[in-house]
């Protein structure tokens, strides 16, 4: 942009009266819309003449990003705080004096992302009815006897489970959090999809192992499991 065209619209921009936007509460259906980050980011660039700042101005810049816009679930929180920092870092990699600051937002958004794909997996898990299975082997301890003794963890129920997870095998896309259909990026969207996949994988293995010990005392295994984690993870992959 020209020094002209530049100076006409950062005089435009200054003649705007913005003033900060609310952040708005996660509505009944617990999803996020891009538009509250735009206006976020929108004001403070428009507070900082697009950037034309010095480093003192550059940190309040930073320091306006909204760290907890209000009291909402994990997965609504960290999807917000992921877009809000995915528009602040591409927009600001085209200035050099940025660097420092765009490593901060990467860690950031890392940290953010942890969490949604943590979410992601107990989503599935959930849904797939593997998590109250695998809940049962974490929490189970050898002074408890055989893990087939236990509550809800008899063959017929360990069955019912891994028929729910198998359902959930034959179509995996269609257990998503709603979240994440409003993440802007793709590549982050992906990687979420890619890790917390593997956790789902990690946690049927940990649930195959624990029922194929003879001393639990689990009896036909063949129909009880029919898929080894490596199939699971083939059909996953």
């Amino acid at each position: 942009m020209q020094a002209d065209s530049w100076t006409r619209w950062s005089c435009h921009l200054q003649t705007l009266d913005l003033q900060p936007p609310s952040p708005r509460r996660s509505p009944s259906s617990g999803r996020c819309w891009p538009p509250t980050i735009h206006r976020w980011f929108h004001w403070m660039l428009a507070r900082l003449t697009l950037l034309r700042c010095s480093p003192a101005s550059w940190i309040r810049f930073y320091s306006c990003v909204p760290c907890q816009p209000v009291t909402w679930a994990h997965a609504d929180m960290a999807s917000y705080m992921v877009n809000s920092l995915y528009v602040m870092k591409t927009t600001l990699a085209l200035f050099e004096f940025t660097d420092k600051r765009l490593e901060m937002l990467e860690f950031q958004i890392e940290a953010h992302l942890d969490t949604l794909i943590n979410e992601q997996a107990s989503y599935v898990l959930t849904r797939a009815g593997l998590s109250y299975i695998y809940s049962g082997v974490q929490q189970h301890s050898a002074e408890q006897g055989p893990l087939s003794l236990l509550p809800s963890m008899d063959s017929s129920s360990v069955k019912a489970a891994m028929v729910q997870f198998d359902r959930y095998l034959s179509s995996p896309d269609t257990l998503v959090m709603p979240q994440l259909n409003f993440l802007l990026s793709a590549a982050i969207k992906e990687q979420i999809f890619r890790q917390s996949t593997e956790l789902v994988c990690r946690a049927y293995g940990e649930v195959y192992t624990a029922l194929t010990s003879p001393a639990n005392g689990y009896k036909d295994l063949e129909n009880l499991l029919p898929r080894s984690p490596k199939q699971v993870q083939s059909l996953l992959s």
